[in-house]
């Protein structure tokens, strides 16, 4: 836990938080951390890769550490009212995930949601993509990687929380960033595209042997 440690110092809050993760390292390990970048304010996703699948039969002994997986949520549930200045969320699919929203809000910000082209790969920002949605009262609730293995690329799915005029708006600010700041100053040579519907968001290669991608495996 010496990452998180070093991460948390300066908070008595967040000295609170690790006790009540502290459990669920015993368990599954230690956790992978990735620190994301919100404007001037950085957020955390703690990560532990599970010992088991969820969606098989397990022995009494994968269901002893199931329970105490989710006796440890239970209690963090409680510190989450005491995080200042964050919002707690968790998931769980492939791993189990603890996620560290910084509160943040600004007017009239100019998100930069493309951090620009290596080889085949797109890179979108995770951090101000969800900062986006952030500023505007909502949050990603989930996002996957999609692989077509035959056209060679892979595209973005993101899950909100979001109505469909804010996604909408999110769609065009893309598309605009995306066709003004980046294809005409050809610092990408590669097409993407976004649609939404609803609170999801998708955003694809138009054309083969393109991946598009986040920069932190979130």
């Amino acid at each position: 836990m010496n990452r998180f440690s070093e991460i948390v110092k300066e908070s008595n809050s967040f000295e609170e938080l690790e006790d009540h993760i502290i459990p669920i390292s015993d368990v599954l390990g230690k956790p992978n951390v990735a620190t994301l970048k919100f404007g001037d304010k950085e957020g955390y996703v703690f990560k532990w890769n599970l010992k088991f699948n969820i969606e098989e039969y397990n022995g009494t002994r994968e269901i002893s550490d199931i329970m105490q997986v989710f006796e440890s949520v239970k209690t963090l549930t409680n510190a989450m009212k005491r995080i200042e200045g964050y919002d707690v969320d968790f998931k769980i699919d492939n791993g189990f995930f603890v996620r560290l929203t910084p509160h943040t809000q600004s007017s009239g910000e100019d998100y930069k949601f493309i951090v620009g082209q290596n080889w085949r790969n797109i890179i979108l920002d995770y951090g101000q993509i969800a900062k986006f949605f952030k500023d505007q009262g909502y949050s990603i609730r989930n996002t996957k990687i999609e692989d077509n293995e035959y056209e060679e690329t892979s595209s973005v799915y993101i899950v909100t929380d979001a109505p469909d005029y804010v996604t909408t708006q999110f769609k065009d600010d893309f598309l605009s960033q995306f066709n003004y700041e980046y294809i005409d100053e050809e610092t990408i040579n590669r097409r993407i595209t976004c649609t939404n519907n609803g609170g999801m968001v998708y955003i694809f290669p138009e054309e083969e042997k393109t991946f598009v991608v986040f920069n932190q495996d979130v």
